[in-house]
């Protein structure tokens, strides 16, 4: 889902899976909110950046959610602001090319 940039049905099956553990169907994810959060933001800097509103209330909905997430969460969560801030540090010269029919993440 995250190498097809869709963010919020990754957001849908983080939030099934712990749903679905909280009634002792264990599901685990090895993706947290944060790193959801963290390639959504990469996303949305690496297609153009900031320009128009609705990438400005995108972008700050990611860094809300990563600022929330290495407040209440673990490592991961932590690290993944860490990369958000380190993405940042180098944009725009780090925009990243957007890849077409695979399956990792740039």
């Amino acid at each position: 889902l995250l190498a097809k940039h869709q963010f919020e049905e990754a957001y849908g099956l983080i939030n099934q899976a712990a749903g679905e553990k909280g009634k002792n169907n264990i599901i685990s994810s090895p993706n947290t909110k944060s790193f959801v959060a963290f390639c959504q933001f990469r996303h949305i800097l690496s297609k153009g950046g900031v320009s128009s509103e609705e990438n400005v209330r995108a972008a700050k909905e990611c860094l809300r959610r990563l600022a929330s997430g290495s407040v209440t969460g673990g490592d991961s969560e932590v690290d993944s602001m860490i990369d958000a801030a380190k993405f940042m540090l180098s944009w725009p010269k780090n925009i990243v090319p957007v890849s077409r029919g695979t399956n990792s993440i740039p």
